[in-house]
Parts: C-alpha cells; sequence; structure tokens
C-alpha cells in the first residue's frame, strides 16, 4: 500500500496523537486538557489554532505543497508559541514528534519493513526540510513581536513627551 495513501486514511489518527504530544510538550496538564477537550473555536481559540494549524501542515505534506503554503500553517501555530515567550528548541519539538507517530503508525500498519523504504525515507526529508521552513516562520515571528513592542515603547514616550508640553 502506498504511503501516502495509508497516511491519508489515518489522518484523524495521526492528527490527534499530534495534537495531544504537542499539548503534553507545551503546556501543564489543567491546560492540556482543556485545550484537547474544549471543541468550542469561541472558547478555546489557541487549542483551535494549534489544531488547524497541524492539519494544514499535515494535508500540505501529504500532498507535496511547497514550502510557502505550509509556512500559512505553520504561522498559524508557531505565532502562538512566540506569543507566549516559548523558546524556540521546545516550540518546535513539535515537528520531531510528527515523525515519530507516523513510524508507530505504519509499523502497525505494513510491518518494520516500512522503515527503510525509499517513500518513508522521502517523507521524513520533507518534514526536516519543514522544520527548517518552521525555523525561519519562528524568526519572523519574533522579529514581529519585537517590531511591534519598540513601536508601542516609541508611541507610549510621544505621548509623555506631548503631555509634558516638551513637544508640539
Amino acid at each position: 500500500m502506498h504511503i501516502q495513501t495509508l497516511l491519508s486514511d489515518k489522518e484523524a489518527d495521526v492528527l490527534r496523537k499530534w495534537f495531544y504530544a504537542l499539548i503534553k510538550q507545551m503546556y501543564p496538564q489543567q491546560t492540556g486538557n482543556f485545550f484537547s477537550s474544549e471543541k468550542d473555536p469561541f472558547a478555546n481559540p489557541v487549542g483551535t489554532k494549534i489544531y488547524d494549524g497541524l492539519q494544514g501542515i499535515y494535508n500540505h505534506l501529504l500532498d507535496n505543497d511547497e514550502d510557502d503554503k505550509m509556512s500559512a500553517s505553520l504561522e498559524d501555530i508557531i505565532r502562538v508559541m512566540v506569543v507566549q515567550s516559548t523558546a524556540p528548541s521546545q516550540g518546535l519539538s513539535f515537528m520531531f514528534s510528527l515523525k515519530d507517530i507516523i513510524r508507530n503508525e505504519l509499523i502497525g500498519e505494513l510491518g518494520k519493513d516500512v522503515l527503510g523504504s525509499e517513500e518513508l525515507i522521502q517523507l521524513e526529508r520533507q518534514i526536516d526540510g519543514l522544520l527548517l521552513v518552521a525555523v525561519d516562520v519562528y524568526h519572523d515571528c519574533r522579529e514581529k513581536i519585537y517590531a511591534n513592542r519598540v513601536e508601542e515603547v516609541k508611541r507610549n514616550n510621544f505621548r509623555l513627551l506631548q503631555r509634558a508640553n516638551l513637544i508640539d
């Protein structure tokens, strides 16, 4: 069976496991339980944003889309992590768990012989490449946050100077 087809059929299981792995790595148990149980996007915008981002990444990965399309899905997840001041090493570790989850799913279906298959090796290379794209996205998001903070400080200083009648 073609690995892409099998992974497409197992999308719901892989996404659920990947989501739980990310939540477990990033958040305390109580917060993780809330993110994974609350399905209302208005009550749980962070959990919804993360799950939707994972789903987008997974679908783009299986469709062999270009990095530009995956960047948007990556940015949804990474923006949450940057705003929460997550370290890059912790914030991007969710990409490694995808490889483990995929291997375990494939071994369960196709046996250990699948580990040496060229198709799996190619898929793992794609994930590695996606991790490099994620580093760039993380960097860009962090720069935007810092730029916004600098602009906010400038605006506040300007307003203070205006109030003190030091600037017209």
